[in-house]
């Protein structure tokens, strides 16, 4: 599959019309999640939809948003719905973040809510934050939430260029030796990266 989904890739960037056909007829939460490492798949196609310039696409797979269970997919599909932006699509990370962000406080929370504060009006994003809030108290998140505003949201997308982190896929196992590291994902996918 991450062959596959490599090769996927490398269609829509010579020929995105045909990258577009396959996806429309293929594109599904079923195909995703029976794949053999669903992360890259999620990541090669995540990729694709944008190289296609296919907004529909785009707004199928901003449909598995909430039921994908792999934070680093959900970013991806989060980056896909930025790049696509329109008011259909930002009522769809707002959606997903009223659902998400009381229960979880992993990085797609931080990535919805960076997209927003740098796409919608700050009135209507503080708004949107104060009705998050109250939505959130007494939940896991809330606290996440109160430390983000007190941060005055300095923290969402503020990486230091002094560090470099890498940032894996869930489920993977990484190994570092001294000159790279190695990531699997069970007997399914083996990578070596030097560095």
């Amino acid at each position: 599959m991450v062959r596959c989904s490599n090769a996927l890739l490398f269609v829509a960037l010579i020929n995105p019309e045909e990258a577009s056909k396959f996806l429309t007829e293929r594109l599904s939460l079923e195909w995703i999640e029976g794949s053999q490492v669903p992360a890259i798949l999620l990541h090669n196609l995540s990729f694709s939809v944008v190289l296609t310039k296919d907004f529909r696409l785009a707004n199928k797979l901003g449909e598995f948003l909430e039921a994908v269970t792999i934070e680093e997919g959900r970013e991806d599909i989060l980056c896909v719905l930025s790049i696509f932006r329109s008011k259909h699509t930002i009522k769809k990370i707002w959606r997903f973040l009223s659902e998400f962000a009381p229960r979880e406080t992993d990085l797609s929370v931080d990535t919805a809510l960076f997209i927003l504060k740098s796409s919608v009006e700050k009135e209507k994003f503080l708004d949107g934050y104060e009705r998050l809030l109250k939505k959130a108290e007494g939940s896991v998140g809330h606290a996440r939430l109160v430390e983000i505003k007190k941060e005055k949201f300095d923290s969402l997308g503020n990486f230091s260029a002094d560090s470099a982190w890498v940032k894996m896929w869930d489920e993977f196992d990484v190994y570092i030796f001294d000159d790279g590291m190695q990531y699997a994902f069970s007997d399914n996918f083996k990578a070596f990266d030097q560095f």
